[in-house]
């Protein structure tokens, strides 16, 4: 289930519909990137820190965490869509078996 503006992080609905368990995945950007080179980037960079904040708050609930790490490229970027999803695909393969949850 994905998250939005109001819930980033939206454990609760599905511990409401039933779920036992709930892991959640979050992007963790790396600082490294210098900000900013025009307005896109201002929003960018707000965004992605509202969401990072929200998210501090939202993920109490949830019974297992995978932080994303991800360096150099925002949320909203939507050139690097697939890094972003490679990143993501790589780092919670490997925490999943980390957690012993792969199975």
């Amino acid at each position: 289930m994905d998250g939005g503006i109001a819930e980033n992080v939206p454990w609760s609905e599905l511990k409401r519909v039933g779920a036992d368990k709930v892991l959640s995945i979050t992007f963790k950007d790396i600082e490294g990137k210098k900000c900013c080179k025009n307005l896109f980037e201002v929003l960018d960079k707000s965004f992605s820190v509202m969401c990072h904040e929200l998210a501090k708050y939202e993920i109490f609930g949830t019974d297992y965490l995978i932080e994303i790490e991800h360096e150099n490229v925002g949320l909203l970027d939507v050139k690097h869509l697939d890094e972003l999803y490679e990143i993501g695909y790589k780092q919670t393969k490997s925490k999943l078996k980390e957690m012993n949850l792969n199975n």
